[in-house]
């Protein structure tokens, strides 16, 4: 699938995703539309592209899943305390109330600034920037207080696992174990985090607002210095692609819809910084209703890889302990069943009077509660996936969602992209939803 954008960059840009990739998901698409929502991709993957199916089978896999046993333990060949990843997940969730506040949404736009300040009046590759201006400005809510030179080994290591997304791999789905850099990089990225977190355990360091501090003060005993540095490490993998590409979608819808980015310039306007960081959703509606859109059409990842840890038995279909089973977003809130006219970009679709009525399975269509065939049961509009399968969602969705309605905010008061003359931006679907030639430069607005 191409889109093409109002004005963008140019005919020798790079194309970060293959022909492949690109094959791959057109043939996904095809089958999910010929075959229905569940089959076979490929020997040993399974593709489960019926929401509440999907939803179903990927609780039934990993929840109460351990995480694996200390360094020093196996070592000494016994059993480490289990620490379970829901442990770890409400812990960083219990965290991130405190972390949705004023003070977090400003150091977000103070950083995001920056980054966008550096670079004005430079050509620029437009998805670059928005992954590295969500980089930057993530990390100190993960990992705050690391010094300029271990806070640039980290970037380094990011950056390294960004441009391997970019560049893409072999397969169509995008698999975090992949995002891989250099060996020494990641070894002194993990070092890095390990000086942070050893420092604040023994009090030689502060504790900070982050999602680091859960960690060291209420499962550093059991999770062990090992564990501990993987799990803060592994959100620090999340940054790296998936939250980088929806704001580059972000930015690239802003370029072809001038007409609701002039609405959410006028919206922007009328409201102060401090009433904005005080509610970003609330304050700006109209905005959360673009991002709500950009997300539903754009959602990365394109496909979503997990290994099967225990059986399970799914639409006549078995899947066994190390086979894989594939969800997708992109599937469900592209299809004609839950959505009316999916492949049109319409943030008011997001109108609490909205309905897909026209839908076959959507609440007023014929298959759903309110319609001829339906059980008069309430149900959800239609099913929206944009920070992943509960329940291993994405912890920091809340705080994703003001970033990206903070990057709207910059580019339609703040600052102006204006794209390479004569270009022809793409939407490109592959690992996840990446604009290509899409290059541009920075201006303030006066």
């Amino acid at each position: 699938m191409e889109v093409p954008a109002a004005d963008s960059a140019d005919q020798n840009a790079r194309e970060p995703e293959s022909p492949e990739q690109r094959e791959f998901i057109s043939t996904l698409r095809r089958r999910y539309h010929d075959e229905g929502s569940v089959f076979w991709v490929d020997d040993g993957e399974l593709g489960i592209f019926d929401p509440d199916l999907a939803r179903r089978v990927h609780t039934h896999n990993v929840v109460g899943s351990p995480l694996g046993d200390r360094l020093i333990d196996l070592l000494r060949r016994r059993p480490s305390p289990v620490v379970t990843w829901d442990q770890v997940r409400g812990a960083w969730l219990g965290r991130i109330r405190a972390l949705s506040g004023a003070q977090t949404t400003a150091g977000l736009e103070e950083r995001m600034r920056a980054v966008f300040h550096a670079r004005l009046g430079r050509e620029v590759d437009l998805v670059w920037l928005a992954h590295e201006t969500i980089t930057r400005a993530t990390v100190p809510v993960i990992i705050d207080g690391l010094s300029p030179r271990a806070a640039a080994v980290v970037h380094a290591d990011l950056i390294g696992k960004i441009r391997h997304l970019l560049a893409t791999a072999e397969s169509g789905h995008l698999d975090n174990s992949r995002l891989s850099t250099s060996p020494m990089t990641q070894i002194r990225a993990g070092l890095a985090v390990r000086m942070e977190l050893r420092g604040r355990s023994r009090g030689s360091r502060p504790g900070r607002l982050d999602l680091t501090e859960p960690i060291v003060r209420d499962l550093l005993p059991d999770l062990g210095m090992d564990r501990a540095v993987d799990a803060v490490t592994a959100m620090l993998t999340a940054v790296a692609g998936p939250p980088g590409s929806a704001a580059a979608s972000v930015m690239f819808e802003l370029q072809r819809q001038t007409h609701w980015a002039e609405l959410l310039r006028k919206e922007h306007l009328d409201v102060p910084d401090e009433e904005f960081h005080a509610s970003p959703t609330r304050s700006a509606p109209v905005t959360h209703r673009f991002v709500k859109e950009v997300l539903r059409l754009w959602n990365p990842p394109s496909l979503l890889a997990r290994v099967v840890r225990r059986e399970t038995k799914v639409a006549g279909h078995t899947l066994h302990p190390g086979q894989l089973y594939l969800l997708s977003s992109l599937m469900v809130h592209h299809d004609p069943a839950y959505w009316t006219d999916p492949e049109t970009f319409d943030p008011d679709r997001w109108l609490p009077e909205a309905s897909n009525a026209n839908c076959p399975n959507g609440p007023n269509g014929p298959n759903g509660p309110n319609g001829p065939n339906g059980t008069g049961e309430p149900t959800a509009r239609a099913p929206y996936i944009p920070f992943g399968w509960a329940p291993t969602s994405c912890v920091g969705a809340t705080l994703g969602t003001t970033q990206l309605i903070l990057l709207c905010r910059l580019l339609t008061t703040r600052y102006a992209l204006t794209p390479r003359p004569g270009g022809h931006a793409r939407m490109m679907l592959a690992a996840v939803p990446t604009p290509t030639r899409f290059y541009g430069q920075v201006t303030l607005r006066g």
